[in-house]
């Protein structure tokens, strides 16, 4: 995995915002694979549909950043903090992001399939048509989150903190994860682990 200095990074974000500026006429797209960024001071850099699958972006601070239609699919995302990030139709399949702050991030339509979110924050996210299906959610925090037709299927579930969070889900069956003991539920399992762990007002709509 190459480390990428921190000139050379700022350079390739101005490249970027430039591509994106002139639809690509000038500039260069952001484009690095299993790049080392760990530590990197992104804050508020526009890296809308960057390609950045498998980045090294562990203990990062990309708060405010937007990666609107990013692909970060399988990327480090351990320890980083992304408040306020704007993260729509972004693919961050999977992502190893255990311990990383989301809050208030918009994640529309971003897709965390297979992704480690455990011990992630999520509080006042906005999670519209969010996938989450087979993502490690134990110890998730979703306090004041939005759901709104997101997707819980096949996850691994566990300690949650969902107070306040309202919306709609749709789900078919998770493994609930208690004292190291998995056993499957059914969507309306998956309902109750929500409520239990706080939710103000969820609607449940089983995937057919």
């Amino acid at each position: 995995m190459s480390a990428i200095g921190r000139s050379t990074l700022d350079a390739m974000v101005r490249a970027h915002v430039e591509w994106l500026a002139s639809v690509g006429a000038r500039g260069a797209r952001l484009e690095l694979t299993d790049a080392d960024l760990s530590g990197a001071d992104l804050s508020g850099a526009d890296l809308t549909e960057s390609h950045l699958p498998g980045v090294n972006l562990s203990g990062a601070n990309l708060s405010g950043v937007n990666l609107s239609g990013a692909n970060l699919a399988g990327a480090n995302l351990f320890g980083s903090v992304l408040v306020g990030a704007r993260l729509a139709k972004a693919n961050l399949d999977g992502v190893r992001a255990s311990t990383a702050r989301f809050d208030s991030a918009d994640l529309t339509r971003t897709s965390f399939t297979g992704a480690d979110l455990r011990q992630v924050s999520l509080d006042g996210a906005q999670l519209r048509r969010t996938v989450l299906r087979r993502a490690d959610l134990r110890g998730i925090a979703l306090r004041g989150a939005v759901l709104d037709r997101v997707t819980i299927a096949d996850a691994t579930l566990g300690p949650a903190d969902a107070t306040g969070a309202t919306g709609t889900i749709f789900s078919d069956t998770a493994m609930m994860d208690t004292d190291g003991r998995s056993e499957p539920v059914d969507a309306a399992g998956v309902l109750r682990w929500l409520e239990a762990a706080g939710a103000a007002q969820i609607t449940l709509y089983p995937q057919s």
